[in-house]
């Protein structure tokens, strides 16, 4: 196993661990160069530029400040008034907790879109916006107009 020699062609011979490095080095780069020829057939041959980066940074900033406010609003404690002494707000208590679950399960959903918000604000001021998530594609300009915060491109969308 080992060191090289000289094979019987004489031609030096590669150790194993060489040969799997050479392997994997033609792997990625036909990898890349297949996730290249993709992108360009599929037209999605165009990144962001920076003055397109800084508008949807603006909405993603914009959409992050209103989604705060409605946490905030939703934190603020349910006001059910003072109806424990009457047995005749049963009907009405059972609606004011229904309400209350209702909005946890809203808040949750605020709260999801916040944590993409913040995620691809990250991305922006980390160089790596607009790239799926799962095939590392380019995101079309379409989607990230409609859903700047979107992880995935159309087709890993439609894949699920």
């Amino acid at each position: 196993m080992g060191g090289a020699g000289v094979g019987t062609h004489g031609l030096p011979m590669v150790d194993e661990l060489a040969m799997l490095r050479i392997i994997e080095f033609k792997y990625i780069f036909v990898k890349l160069t297949l996730r290249c020829a993709v992108s360009i057939i599929r037209g999605n041959t165009m990144s962001l530029t920076q003055k397109e980066i800084d508008a949807l940074k603006k909405k993603l900033e914009a959409t992050l400040r209103d989604l705060n406010k409605e946490i905030v609003e939703d934190e603020k404690p349910v006001e059910f008034g003072s109806d424990v002494e009457s047995t005749d707000d049963a009907p009405e208590e059972a609606d004011e907790a229904e309400e209350l679950s209702g909005n946890a399960g809203i808040a949750a959903t605020i709260r999801e879109r916040r944590d993409a918000v913040e995620a691809a604000l990250r991305k922006i001021a980390a160089g790596k916006y607009g790239a799926c998530e799962r095939c590392t594609r380019l995101i079309d300009h379409e989607v990230l107009a409609v859903d700047p915060e979107s992880r995935l491109c159309h087709g890993c969308k439609t894949k699920k």
